[in-house]
């Protein structure tokens, strides 16, 4: 059971993210905050595994809120929500330490998805990031959970990366490298493995890092 509190200034949407969640069975609701100030007191005592929180909040907002987690509690993983792809705010989020970021627009699917892989170590980028914020995201201070380097992709590895930074589909990789549609969907999921990432916006980051890919 992942244990989870929601920090969020809005209880409108507060309550609906507690909806979207709670049905999940590997999803605990442990505790809801309007602020950074109630989720430190809360940490105390109901001890989360991951925080979902808005960046801009009053009192203590998102970023303050993850830099004091990362000092105190590094062991909590935390999930930035933002109603706009502001890239400065979004940036300043994960060098604080956050693990992922989604819009607030984001499906149900989405934001379960995000949980289960900061929670897993991996890192969580919504998958409507634009080029210009990945690149900025890759030239930031942020550390990935797994360490860059293009030495443990294998060169057909190296030309999928390419081909999905260039936003081509499985369907066309394959047919740009003469192999089946079954075959790609394997080399990318090892691909997303290496990387400890879950989608394309991940694969462009950590590509750009580690100088498999250049914009």
């Amino acid at each position: 059971m992942i244990k989870v509190i929601i920090a969020e200034d809005q209880a409108l949407y507060r309550d609906g993210l507690r909806m979207l969640l709670q049905d999940d069975a590997e999803i605990s609701i442990t505790g809801e905050a309007a602020n950074g100030l109630e989720v430190m007191d809360l940490v105390l005592t109901k001890k989360p595994d991951v925080i979902i929180t808005d960046i801009e909040m009053p009192q203590m907002d998102g970023v303050e809120l993850t830099r004091e987690l990362q000092g105190c509690y590094p062991e909590i993983k935390v999930v930035a929500l933002t109603a706009f792809p502001d890239d400065y705010l979004i940036v300043d989020m994960l060098e604080a330490g956050a693990k992922g970021y989604l819009l607030k627009s984001s499906s149900r699917e989405k934001i379960v998805e995000a949980i289960h892989a900061v929670h897993a170590n991996g890192m969580y980028f919504c998958e409507s990031t634009s080029m210009k914020l990945m690149k900025k995201i890759a030239d930031s201070k942020l550390e990935m959970s797994r360490k860059e380097d293009a030495g443990m992709f294998t060169e057909n590895e190296k030309k999928i990366v390419q081909l999905i930074c260039q936003q081509f589909s499985s369907k066309e990789i394959g047919e740009k490298m003469y192999l089946g549609l079954k075959t790609i969907e394997s080399y990318r999921n090892k691909i997303y493995g290496k990387m400890g990432v879950k989608n394309m916006a991940g694969v462009v980051i950590y590509a750009i890092r580690c100088g498999l890919f250049r914009p």
